[in-house]
């Protein structure tokens, strides 16, 4: 399976992201379905994509909430952009039996304002 891929637009350092809302899904025997989230440990990191080192986590309680477990649906909640640079990122899920899946990723490119 291959991560789909997100890429959030240019943000500012220091500003807000906004709030960003996912639907993971599984096709099976051509059918899509929405992935139940229900008892599913969703992790998120940030870090500098020329290999740094991570420089924002979150997880359910800290910055990730599952809207609709049943339906799949979960938001990264805002955060404020870090320091100047081009970041990547995933979205890990840790599944009650062990199973880990990474189901989406992509990067995010932080310009310094002119106040700062």
């Amino acid at each position: 399976m291959t991560p789909a891929t997100y890429n959030f637009p240019d943000q500012y350092a220091g500003d807000t992201v906004a709030k960003r809302r996912f639907t993971v899904t599984r096709t099976a025997a051509g059918v899509t379905a929405p992935e139940n989230l229900t008892g599913v440990a969703i992790r998120c990191w940030f870090a500098k994509a020329d290999g740094g080192q991570v420089v924002l986590e979150r997880a359910i309680g800290n910055g990730v909430t599952i809207v609709n477990a049943t339906g799949g649906v979960f938001d990264l909640d805002a955060f404020t952009a870090p320091a100047t640079g081009l970041y990547r990122y995933d979205v890990q899920f840790t599944y009650p039996d062990g199973r880990v899946r990474t189901y989406v990723g992509g990067q995010v490119r932080v310009r310094s304002d002119v106040s700062q």
